[in-house]
């Protein structure tokens, strides 16, 4: 139970900035980079309170289902960073760079490697969520830049949009 208040609460204080980081570069709805009137993303904790209460719902409050998923969504975020971070010393010029990324690089593959045992393991026991929802999430913020973009291209500066059509 410690675990996932903790989760819940890492949760709760990153994921409506990283909702308004996607909404600044047009991956989620503009309404993510919105803040309250006590500067909270309210939109971002709002769609995190309600996915939240889908999977307590979905899990019947079982907190061994629970628990993987949240070890999966660590190593996936962490591989990631640890990518981006290899990807960063690679263009970075200073000294120590290789050694830098060669660390980061062993730190991806460890990340990579635990996600994919985890997956693996848990898979029957509710980590095909996990699955089925990244790919499903990518495709989500893919389609929204897309639409932003569309609407950019109509609204770009010194045109005349197209009439609508009846």
């Amino acid at each position: 139970m410690i675990l996932l208040a903790l989760s819940a609460n890492t949760s709760f204080g990153g994921l409506p900035v990283l909702l308004k980081l996607l909404a600044r570069d047009n991956y989620a709805p503009h309404v993510f980079a919105l803040k309250a009137d006590r500067q909270v993303h309210r939109h971002g904790v709002l769609a995190l309170a309600a996915v939240s209460a889908a999977l307590l719902v979905f899990s019947g409050g079982d907190t061994n289902t629970l628990v993987p998923l949240f070890a999966i969504g660590v190593f996936v975020g962490f591989t990631i960073a640890q990518v981006g971070m290899v990807r960063h010393w690679r263009e970075e010029r200073g000294p120590g760079r290789r050694g830098k990324a060669l660390l980061n690089g062993f730190g991806a593959a460890l990340t990579g490697v635990a996600t994919v045992v985890v997956t693996a393991s848990k898979f029957e026991e509710g980590a095909w969520l996990t699955v089925i929802a990244l790919p499903l999430l990518v495709v989500a913020f893919e389609t929204v830049h897309r639409a932003y973009g569309r609407i950019g291209e109509r609204l770009a500066p010194g045109r005349v949009p197209e009439p609508a059509a009846p």
